[in-house]
């Protein structure tokens, strides 16, 4: 993407990593057989350079935009000879890039590297961003405390939910974290004084009683919701195994009555006991037809195996899988969590059933058997204790009150 008058020749080249599928963009300036090269910290897939410039349309003006300002400065410059200063001043400028325009970047670098989920945050950001400020887009370097104090009170006035404002703080902060690391501007430390945590959930662990209700129920004619129901009770039964966790499972996972997998989340290898109980439910979806052990990402491929010393295959993150197989998880929970739903109306139950309940009953109902946390953390998968202790926070209270009822009881 050359550009030349004067005498001055600005273009764009890609340098890539060491990996050979990505890149960094950077800028040579030259002038009288002198050139000056430097990175503008646009991270690109290889595929999508054609040899001229970037392909994606998003990248290719920001591209066009820097290179233009640089030749602005190159014309306006004292001495336009001395191109380390010409660089010296375009940094200094650099601020001037959109916020909207460079979060509509960091979307297609994360989704052009197969991270959808986070693409997906983003993107919902952006659009929140967008409401906000209707056409205007502000240059990153006009992002300060008072806008970002400003952009929360408008979120709260739209009656979200501290979680939901929690999610656009956080995300905000990264994206203005990643332009502080790429030189955009000078630093991100715009939300001292702004809470970004989560709000306490109301933990939604269900009784011995309703895991009867839901075994018994007679879905016969209904084997979409008898999988889901299926899929409910195995994920207790594993220790309350993760969704996304049970729908990768393939058939060599299971060996010699032991599943074997690694969390997703946080990439711990897992090894769990198959019970009688566990080991009906996975023999009534068998298939040596199917690569998964379930039938919940049907007529899909996934080509990311990793083999490993012993021989075990493992999976990358769903956030880094192909996009049809991204797609095909977040429609199977979806679909999963509204038959769910539906089977908490068959048998009555005022709590709302999702895909996380079940592994919060598993903690809840071992946690009353008095199995140390330490040991449930290990079980969950759990990087730390910490998370465990919110998963039974609730149990703790709820034993704090029935105490406190019978000291009451008894002083009154």
């Amino acid at each position: 993407m050359p550009n030349e008058k004067n005498g001055i020749t600005v273009k764009s080249l890609l340098r890539p990593s060491s990996d050979c599928q990505h890149g960094i963009i950077y800028y040579c300036i030259s002038c009288r057989h002198r050139s000056k090269m430097f990175s503008s910290h646009i991270r690109l897939h290889t595929s999508l350079w054609d040899g001229t410039g970037p392909c994606v349309a998003s990248v290719r003006e920001r591209v066009e935009a820097d290179l233009a300002r640089i030749r602005h400065i190159a014309e306006n410059s004292c001495d336009r000879h001395d191109l380390g200063e010409i660089v010296k001043v375009f940094r200094s400028r650099q601020g001037e890039m959109r916020l909207k325009e460079y979060i509509s970047c960091c979307v297609t670098h994360l989704t052009h590297d197969g991270r959808f989920g986070t693409g997906r945050n983003y993107s919902a950001a952006l659009s929140s961003i967008e409401k906000y400020m209707g056409d205007a887009d502000p240059a990153l370097c006009d992002i300060n405390t008072q806008w970002v104090h400003r952009y929360r009170e408008w979120l709260a006035t739209r009656h979200k939910s501290l979680n939901t404002i929690s999610f656009h703080m956080r995300v905000l902060k990264a994206v203005l974290h990643k332009a502080s690391s790429q030189g955009l501007i000078a630093n991100a430390d715009y939300f001292n004084g702004i809470s970004i945590g989560n709000a306490a959930t109301k933990k939604r662990a269900v009784t011995t009683d309703t895991i009867h209700k839901l075994s018994t129920l007679d879905l016969s004619l209904k084997p979409e919701m008898d999988l889901a129901r299926d899929i409910f009770l195995f994920s207790i039964m594993t220790r309350g195994m993760s969704f996304v966790d049970i729908a990768f499972l393939r058939n060599e996972n299971v060996c010699d009555g032991y599943l074997t997998y690694r969390r997703r989340k946080t990439r711990r290898l897992m090894t769990i006991r198959v019970e009688p109980q566990a080991a009906a439910i996975i023999a009534k979806y068998n298939s040596v037809k199917r690569k998964w052990l379930f039938p919940i990402l049907a007529n899909t491929e996934y080509n990311h195996d990793i083999k490993t010393d012993n021989g075990l295959k493992e999976y990358s993150d769903i956030e880094t899988a192909d996009k049809e197989i991204y797609d095909n998880y977040v429609r199977a929970i979806d679909t999963y969590n509204r038959r769910l739903l539906r089977l908490g109306k068959l048998i009555g139950l005022e709590t709302r059933l999702t895909s996380y309940v079940a592994r919060h009953t598993w903690a809840t109902l071992v946690h009353k058997k008095n199995v140390p946390i330490s040991v449930i953390s290990a079980a969950l998968g759990h990087s730390s204790e910490r998370t465990t202790l919110i998963y039974l926070a609730d149990i703790d209270n709820r034993e704090v009150d029935t105490a406190n009822r019978l000291l009451l009881n008894d002083l009154f």
